[in-house]
């Protein structure tokens, strides 16, 4: 019986050269459910990046709430959010 193809997002820490933050954290953030929307996946990447941020509990309240995505990049179904380190979320399938 042949294996059926698994789909997911996946979100995983990136930088170039990962100099900025080491090799401390795992690279790897959370997998997803495929049948979230980029929307939605986009609001997790949010406050998961935010989470982790030296934000104070203002600039938090202001990347949550704002419409205005000024470090969320797109490119071909897959996109990256934050500044050094930054976050990558995309659709794989195994």
């Amino acid at each position: 019986m042949a294996s059926r193809g698994r789909k997911a997002w996946l979100i995983t820490w990136e930088d170039f050269g990962r100099k900025h933050w080491g090799l401390r954290k795992r690279r790897v953030v959370t997998i997803l459910s495929p049948r979230l929307t980029v929307r939605h996946v986009k609001q997790i990447v949010v406050a998961l990046w935010c989470a982790q941020a030296d934000l104070t509990l203002s600039e938090r309240m202001g990347f949550a709430l704002s419409r205005e995505r000024r470090f969320l990049f797109e490119e071909g179904g897959e996109f990256f959010f934050g500044l050094k380190p930054y976050l990558y979320a995309r659709k794989i399938a195994t």
